[in-house]
């Protein structure tokens, strides 16, 4: 195992973004059930992509969120630093490893 350990931003400015974006997923897909249920692959994390952006803005995390091409890890980037890997699941709840 790999361990690096970053000053700037710091790991609570994550995961306060993180949350954030989980708060506005979960929101959106009480809201637009159906559409949620179609969201698989590249099209989830182009969702959370977008929302991730739009979240970071006035953010230490503010234009750095970067969404990777293909099948690589991570499938966003966060400053250059810190990673979100995007799965999905036909359980009702979303979940975050840190």
């Amino acid at each position: 195992m790999v361990v690096s350990v970053n000053s700037k931003p710091n790991l609570e400015d994550f995961h306060s973004l993180l949350k954030k974006t989980v708060s506005n997923l979960e929101k959106e897909a009480l809201e637009k059930t159906d559409d949620y249920l179609k969201l698989l692959g590249r099209k989830l994390e182009d969702k959370v992509f977008d929302l991730m952006k739009a979240n970071a803005i006035g953010t230490p995390f503010w234009n750095s969120i970067e969404l990777i091409s293909g099948q690589k890890f991570p499938d966003i980037i966060a400053k250059k630093y810190y990673g979100v890997e995007v799965k999905s699941t036909k359980q009702n709840h979303w979940k975050s490893t840190h």
